[in-house]
């Protein structure tokens, strides 16, 4: 009798197992930290590669001035898209510091109208870019913003 026992014990804790390791696998464990929003890098298509002519006249600045700014980052370079008659950079795992070394090149360019820091949104602008580095994780608009990232706008 006491060995139907220790079987069917044996029996209810091997279906358990199953049944936790089926649910893991089914529903999964989310770890990033993004609630389930798609990352916001996920939406564009980066271009690795040199700035096409409407890229450069965007940014209004020569190549080899992009690359310097791209290098002040210190690295995490994504690439660029245009969108909506904009020119759009990112880099990832970055620092305030690296976000101030390219805060420093543009403002040398272009004149610094405005910055401003809000729940580790550090941002800073002029009459035709917008610099923006995230150092804590965020969402907006349902997309997840990781810690790090860092973000250029060029308009006209």
């Amino acid at each position: 009798m006491r060995q139907k026992t220790m079987l069917k014990k044996k029996l209810c804790m091997g279906m358990l197992i199953m049944v936790l390791a089926f649910g893991m696998m089914a529903i999964g464990c989310d770890n990033s930290g993004n609630n389930g929003y798609t990352n916001i890098l996920d939406l564009f298509n980066f271009n690795t590669g040199n700035l096409n002519a409407q890229a450069l006249e965007l940014f209004g600045r020569s190549q080899a001035d992009f690359d310097a700014m791209v290098a002040a980052a210190g690295g995490g370079w994504q690439g660029w898209v245009i969108r909506a008659d904009e020119l759009m950079l990112a880099w990832t795992d970055r620092s305030l510091s690296n976000f101030n070394a390219v805060a420093t090149q543009l403002d040398t360019w272009f004149t610094e109208l405005g910055s401003s820091i809000e729940d580790g949104r550090h941002s800073s602008g002029g009459m035709n870019y917008d610099l923006v580095f995230y150092s804590v994780n965020s969402s907006e608009d349902g997309f997840f913003i990781p810690a790090g990232l860092m973000r250029a706008v060029f308009f006209d």
